[in-house]
């Protein structure tokens, strides 16, 4: 699936490649990993970060993975320079799962020297 992703341009490729993507993830016992994997894929290639972060946001209520999704959402925001949204998503991140900012920081080398980000993970560390 990830192997495609380049190659979907137009809307309508971009829909079925949705489609496709919510198929596969049906599927899975694990989609917390397979989210991981498909944000570190888009954050990577930056001409995907749009689509990512639009997919993800469609799992923002799933209980499976609501506890990583905003990590996921404020990695590609931030990778995009959109630091309103990352923001508030790493926020709500750390207060939720405070123990995924260490994979929130794997999914990107960049994300270790954005200086806000060390602030937020300070900032909300538990007592």
């Amino acid at each position: 699936l990830f192997s495609v992703l380049p190659f979907y341009e137009d809307e309508k490729q971009i829909a079925k490649l949705k489609e496709l993507f919510h198929l596969s993830i049906k599927q899975l016992q694990n989609k917390e990993d397979f989210l991981q994997f498909f944000t570190i894929y888009c954050a990577i290639n930056d001409d995907l970060r749009d689509m990512g972060i639009e997919v993800l946001e469609e799992y923002l209520d799933n209980d499976e993975v609501t506890f990583v999704i905003p990590y996921f959402l404020a990695a590609l925001h931030y990778l995009n320079q959109n630091f309103e949204s990352a923001n508030n998503y790493l926020k709500t991140a750390l207060l939720i799962n405070y123990e995924g900012a260490n994979l929130f920081l794997s999914i990107h080398p960049k994300l270790e020297e954005i200086p806000v980000i060390q602030e937020l993970i300070t900032t909300y560390k538990p007592n």
